[in-house]
């Protein structure tokens, strides 16, 4: 088949992905135009949970990360999953320093989810805070969380905004942790465009806070699913909207925090397939709300998108076997010529001024080298992470149709 026809993949995930483009950028702008209510009307409670597996280097940063808080949780407990590396022995400096009292909980292996369960029945504050041993919180995060609770009474999960920084210095980790950085900002300025229309369906595990009360109701945390922090948003929706409560899911701008990411090739693919594969599982779990107007724009819009997202792997990986055929065979048609060109200049342009929506978003001015390093992303990531991307999701759904299952730090 000649171009442009053999090109209808590619030009399908190109018309998709700029809708999404436009999308974001509308509703950041509706979002970033509308006066705030910063009035805190409610004096809240707040325990921090920190799941560990052999992460003590991590876990003692964590800690002194949550001692500099400006506002002190009322209890932090460390969940030991079983480590094997004597992770606790070099904690009680670390514990003895902090404005509360810590409380260690050891337990057998079992996996995040189940040691999350565990703990949570003793939780007796109005929120609770779950953050990843490798997660290390600004001074002030805790406090904005706990405000933006205060505020709006309907909020039952929130999240704060992550900075990616790979463990390692070398050219390896340099490389995928910009990629990463810039993924992390356009992935932030999503979910607040999604917010804005009330259908936002992701909080990050590595840093999240609930209402204690929604998050007991609903059974807490699946241990069968490969993304629980996914699953349990799509979980607390379901109950809420089954039952006329309103719930109301956000980003926090001012909460931010530094976590781990994946530094080489293999640890990247193995968290991109576990991530899909657990997406695909979700979107099958709660098929019955799809398109369904019971869950308003969570049934109606966001999860026939997501549902729409179970193909992107496929289309874009096709699109890119097609655009290397094409270009070895010497046969570019002209519309298929202008048609990339558009995309990449739509591209640049979107890339670009994400860097001005996501900076105003957080109230900072543009770092001067994200400039020259945004330009870098944006010229090689068609060609190198995108693709990459994709190929961790393809094996995500070789994860989802065989249903393997594991939690395993970085």
């Amino acid at each position: 088949m000649q171009p442009p026809f053999s090109w209808i993949s590619g030009f399908v995930y190109i018309i998709y992905d700029t809708a999404l483009i436009i999308f974001v950028v509308r509703q950041l702008r509706i979002y970033l135009r509308e006066p705030k209510i910063l009035q805190q009307v409610r004096t809240l409670t707040t325990t921090v949970l920190i799941p560990s597996r052999n992460e003590g280097a991590n876990l003692i940063r964590c800690l002194q990360a949550l001692r500099v808080q400006t506002l002190a949780p009322e209890r932090i407990i460390v969940i030991d999953d079983g480590s094997t590396d004597h992770s606790l022995e070099s904690l009680p400096v670390e514990l003895e320093s902090l404005s509360r009292p810590v409380e260690v909980f050891r337990k057998k292996h079992s996996g995040k989810a189940r040691s999350l369960n565990q703990v949570l029945p003793s939780v007796d504050t109005d929120l609770v805070l779950t953050i990843d041993a490798d997660t290390y919180l600004e001074k002030d995060a805790l406090e904005m969380l706990v405000a933006a609770f205060s505020r709006n009474p309907n909020l039952k999960a929130a999240g704060g905004v992550l900075n990616p920084v790979a463990g390692k210095r070398n050219i390896e980790a340099r490389l995928f942790q910009t990629f990463q950085k810039f993924e992390y900002i356009r992935a932030f300025l999503s979910r607040q465009a999604y917010e804005n229309l009330d259908a936002l369906l992701l909080v990050s595990g590595a840093f999240a806070i609930y209402d204690t009360k929604i998050l007991k109701e609903v059974g807490g945390y699946d241990p069968s699913s490969l993304v629980e922090d996914y699953e349990l948003i799509h979980k607390i929706y379901r109950y809420g909207y089954e039952r006329g409560i309103d719930i109301a899911v956000g980003t926090v701008p001012e909460a931010r925090a530094t976590t781990d990411c994946p530094a080489t090739f293999l640890q990247f693919l193995k968290q991109r397939q576990r991530w899909f594969g657990g997406f695909l599982q979700t979107i099958f779990r709660y098929r019955r709300m799809i398109g369904n107007p019971r869950y308003q724009k969570i049934g109606t819009f966001m999860l026939p998108l997501k549902t729409l997202d179970t193909l992107q792997p496929i289309y874009g990986l096709t699109a890119l076997v097609v655009l290397i055929y094409t270009w070895l065979n010497g046969k570019f048609a002209p519309l298929v010529t202008i048609v990339l060109l558009a995309k990449i200049t739509i591209d640049y342009i979107y890339h670009f001024y994400a860097l001005v929506l996501y900076n105003r978003w957080q109230k900072r001015k543009v770092p001067k080298r994200f400039w020259i390093e945004s330009i870098l992303v944006t010229l090689f990531e068609p060609i190198f992470f995108q693709p990459l991307r994709h190929f961790g999701a393809l094996l995500g759904w070789l994860v989802f149709l065989k249903k393997r299952h594991s939690w395993t730090p970085m």
